[in-house]
């Protein structure tokens, strides 16, 4: 293959290659808890995606059955690693590869576990913006977010600046892994409007809006 003077192979494009826009932090869980490493990346074309524990591949053995406690995901540039029943021997430096033809990047956190470790209480930071999809065949519209805190925290939904009463055409539903959903059934011109997601423990409270238009 020819190569430039700096060793680059002809072909690479540094400003496709993969970046990272947020980057893996250091964790702590207790033992048998659920848990997920999360960073965001982009690149073109759409990075592949590899993690490394102690700077050796994670899944080198698929067979062994502990790795059915690890699962990896990467959607829309958002990689994830969830550890289900953690336990202090998952503890180590992670890494996610991120790469592509142009180049490759890296991200590095610490995972302890303990055992009868309870987290230290953390205040809410929304990790995924309000993302809207109208569901055709059931007629609803559904809003959803993501919020990391310990402990949960309480969330509430606003539609320009007024609380959303839950009823007969709104539901209210928070899922595992900190996924906030606003559901609106037989959603018109008129459910339009700025939508505010907020969540609030006994540290702090955060929120994120975002504007909804429905035609």
């Amino acid at each position: 293959m020819l190569m430039t003077d700096k060793q680059i192979p002809v072909g690479r494009d540094a400003r496709k290659k993969p970046t990272f826009c947020t980057r893996l932090t250091d964790r702590t869980a207790a033992q048998g808890s659920r848990l997920k490493l999360t960073a965001s990346v982009l690149g073109t074309p759409e990075p592949s995606v590899e993690w490394l524990r102690d700077g050796l591949p994670l899944f080198l053995n698929p067979d062994d059955p502990a790795m059915r406690r690890f699962r990896s995901t990467c959607r829309d540039g958002l990689a994830n690693l969830e550890v289900v029943d953690a336990s202090p021997s998952d503890s180590g430096e992670y890494t996610c590869v991120a790469r592509n033809i142009h180049g490759e990047v890296t991200s590095t956190a610490e995972l302890k576990v303990f055992a009868g470790f309870e987290p230290a209480p953390f205040p809410p930071t929304f990790t995924r913006a309000i993302k809207d999809t109208y569901r055709v065949g059931e007629d609803e519209l559904v809003l959803e977010c993501r919020v990391r805190s310990h402990p949960s925290p309480k969330v509430t939904w606003l539609k320009d600046g007024v609380p959303v009463r839950v009823g007969s055409r709104y539901q209210m539903t928070e899922l595992r892994d900190g996924v906030c959903r606003l559901t609106v059934s037989s959603p018109e011109s008129g459910d339009s409007g700025r939508y505010t997601c907020k969540a609030e423990n006994l540290l702090w409270s955060d929120q994120i809006s975002e504007s909804i238009t429905f035609l």
